[in-house]
């Protein structure tokens, strides 16, 4: 596994999993929620979960699940509509509005 957690940054154990009362498996990173799992894939996650050896294994396997989520699209939205309210594109449609001058 050293040639998969190179930084070992998993060993910092970054990722915990909960699992709700409708066996919603609920994931987060850092204390943020990243990813929520439901039905056949959760109860996939939780069987692999229980057949994990380490914590290692464990937090490698919550971080496969999460995917690649930390490249640049973790903007929250209230940043994205004061990005889009700067510019002349409206949020709904993401056209140009008319250079008109407004009344």
């Amino acid at each position: 596994m050293s040639r998969i957690d190179k930084r070992n940054r998993l060993d910092e154990n970054p990722f915990h999993y909960r699992v709700a009362k409708d066996q919603t498996v609920l994931i987060d990173y850092q204390g943020k929620l990243v990813k929520t799992l439901k039905g056949k894939e959760a109860e996939r996650f939780l069987d692999k979960i229980k057949a994990a050896e380490d914590d290692k294994t464990v937090q490698l396997h919550l971080a496969k699940i999460t995917g690649n989520f930390k490249r640049g699209n973790e903007r929250n939205f209230k940043s994205t509509l004061a990005a889009l309210s700067t510019t002349n594109i409206s949020p709904v449609n993401k056209q140009r509005k008319a250079d008109t001058p407004q009344q």
